[in-house]
């Protein structure tokens, strides 16, 4: 995650403005005192941050595509050719580009690989 976010730096922006808004979002409902929200606006979301909130879990990204109009649709397979010891694999497609061949294991593997194809769209997009 951390080369997706130093590759791509205007979606890194992005990314870390979503979390951000998040996170204010969920604080005005506590009794929190105005000064320690200020200060949480201020402080920011770090990429570290990103990478704590998302690591292992690419799907949480999802929806900051979808509010960038890049959507991700991740499909599953019954296989042919059996993958080693899988009858069913993960693939993904993007609205509107070309359709990706490559297969996944997992579905977080294809989450992945979707993820990072959509930090690619988005920076060219910004």
């Amino acid at each position: 995650m951390t080369e997706l976010l130093e590759k791509y730096p205007k979606a890194a922006k992005v990314v870390r403005e979503y979390y951000l808004e998040q996170l204010l979002e969920s604080l005005k409902e506590k009794n929190l005192p105005d000064e320690f929200k200020e200060h949480v606006k201020q402080q920011g979301i770090t990429d570290e941050t990103v990478q704590g909130l998302v690591s292992g879990n690419p799907v949480l990204l999802f929806s900051v595509f979808d509010e960038n109009e890049i959507y991700i649709d991740i499909n599953v397979h019954k296989m042919a050719m059996k993958i080693p010891d899988k009858e069913i694999g993960f693939s993904f497609k993007i609205l509107n580009q070309d359709s990706i061949l490559s297969f996944y294991q997992t579905r977080k593997q294809a989450e992945q690989a979707a993820v990072e194809k959509s930090f690619e769209l988005l920076e060219q997009k910004l």
